[in-house]
């Protein structure tokens, strides 16, 4: 059996303006990541734009998660960017899907 990596928050830079925080899915989002900078393991749908808007990070980074039929899981992006959040998705391949902290390390995401 495969564990389940734990669903914790992970601050991996904190400086005068706030914080980059990893987490695996955006439903662990609050509005204790306001104005806060954001990387989870979650695509970037319709849905994760919805739950950020009331949470509302400076930004996001996401995982394309192949893209999905329609480039569903991509779609969000748009939603944000009119939001004013900004907002990125890394290629899946290149990041495991449902890891933050894999997309911080593995996807060369540096703040």
């Amino acid at each position: 059996m495969i564990p389940i990596p734990e669903r914790q928050k992970i601050v991996v830079m904190e400086e005068e303006w706030g914080k980059v925080i990893t987490m695996n899915s955006t439903s662990q989002l609050s509005k204790d990541e306001t104005e806060q900078i954001v990387i989870a393991g979650s695509h970037a749908a319709d849905n994760v734009a919805r739950h950020a808007a009331e949470c509302l990070p400076f930004g996001l980074i996401l995982n394309d998660a192949g893209k999905g039929k329609d480039g569903a899981a991509i779609a969000g992006l748009a939603t944000m960017d009119g939001l004013g959040i900004l907002a990125a998705a890394v290629d899946s391949m290149t990041a495991r899907i449902g890891e933050g902290d894999d997309t911080y390390r593995s996807a060369g995401c540096r703040v």
